[in-house]
């Protein structure tokens, strides 16, 4: 088998069209925070958000955090969670290798597809997943219409 080698320079990264590329990635990006206190790193907060014939849901993924740090808040068609974790403070006689772990405040908001009810809203909290599960309102919801058949004997016995 053989091995195909790929030039790169070094100033590629830079072209006019990679930047832009760049810049339009970071734009459309959905609006989320997470800050660690030591920087103000900019970190995702996985969630999923789909849609049923009768609810919206956004599933989050927030693990480590307490369910009583989280707030939701309902503003139109935006969704915005946040919540906060805390960093152990007892950080003596220990030398990490490796810290990935998040701590401190994060913020997601999220767009929502469809008008819902925010006053029927729900959240339930399970093994770090937090699902807001959003019933659409009444207007929003898919309508079925009955077809009415007519029969054409009964419509010329009518006459």
């Amino acid at each position: 088998m053989a091995t195909q080698l790929i030039r790169r320079t070094p100033l590629e990264s830079l072209s006019p069209l990679r930047m832009f590329d760049n810049l339009w990635d970071e734009m459309t990006r959905p609006f989320d925070l997470w800050e660690d206190g030591l920087t103000s790193a900019v970190r995702g907060v996985s969630a999923d958000v789909y849609e049923t014939d009768s609810e919206v849901v956004v599933k989050m993924a927030v693990p480590g955090i307490n369910p009583d740090d989280l707030a939701i808040n309902i503003s139109g068609d935006t969704v915005q969670i946040s919540g906060e974790t805390q960093d152990e403070k007892e950080d003596q006689g220990k030398t990490y290798y490796q810290r990935q772990l998040r701590y401190g405040r994060f913020a997601q908001s999220v767009v929502l597809p469809t008008p819902v009810d925010a006053d029927k809203a729900e959240a339930t909290f399970r093994n770090g997943m937090l699902t807001l599960t959003l019933p659409k309102t009444e207007s929003a919801r898919p309508k079925q219409i009955k077809v009415r058949v007519e029969d054409q004997v009964n419509k010329l016995k009518a006459k």
